[in-house]
């Protein structure tokens, strides 16, 4: 039981961001060859839903979800180090990447 609660947040917590990245490359000129319905419509939608099952989730058992949050906070670092890297590697990144 432990381990679906640790893995609902984490997993509704990295759906939730995914969505939320494709509104912010969009906001930054970066365009998918494809055109959705509704397209602010959707994502936002989604994203309310995935914050709500999070807070359900903490709501009913706020031990292990911190525990699945806090294992998700442990990429912070990693992302930022990769980040970096990347951008040094390679100038066009730089555009895409949140400033450090």
């Amino acid at each position: 039981y432990q381990r679906r609660v640790h893995g609902g947040v984490c997993t509704y917590c990295f759906y939730g961001m995914a969505v939320a990245c494709t509104i912010v490359l969009r906001n930054r000129g970066i365009t998918p060859g494809y055109q959705a319905p509704l397209y602010p419509l959707f994502p936002v939608v989604f994203i309310a839903a995935s914050c709500g099952l999070v807070a359900a989730t903490f709501l009913e058992t706020p031990r292990q979800s911190c525990a699945g949050i806090g294992f998700c906070l442990l990429g912070v670092p990693v992302h930022y180090a990769f980040s970096r890297y990347c951008s040094r590697s390679n100038p066009e990144l730089q555009r895409l990447l949140p400033p450090l």
